[in-house]
């Protein structure tokens, strides 16, 4: 898979507010009969506009979800979901960023 990404700032934004990101990890997944498979992903993160610094918040989600991916094979599960907004807000907070940056938006694989 060749995949690429655009951004585009919407009416009225003075920055965009989204991040997507697109890759492989090969020969990373072990199925349950036991045969190794690339894992292909495709990862957008719609900032919300109401939100504060949301573009940095879509930023520090795609990273967490790619990390997931690479972690767990997917993020297509609660649990997952949720330790992906655990994994931003706490890497917001070791990057030293302010409380009011909003770590939110959808996240579609």
């Amino acid at each position: 898979m060749h995949a690429d990404s655009v951004y585009v700032i919407g009416d009225g934004h003075q920055v965009c507010e989204d991040y997507a990101r697109s890759g492989c990890f090969s020969d990373m997944w072990i199925s349950e009969d036991g045969l190794r498979s690339a894992v292909h992903y495709a990862l957008v993160s719609d900032g919300c506009s109401g939100s504060k610094d949301t573009d940095i918040g879509s930023r520090l989600i795609i990273n967490a979800a790619e990390r997931m991916i690479h972690e767990c094979g997917s993020v297509l599960n609660r649990d997952a979901l949720i330790g992906i907004v655990v994994t931003a807000n706490a890497t917001r907070r070791l990057m030293g960023l302010s409380n009011e940056i909003e770590v939110d938006g959808v996240v579609v694989r």
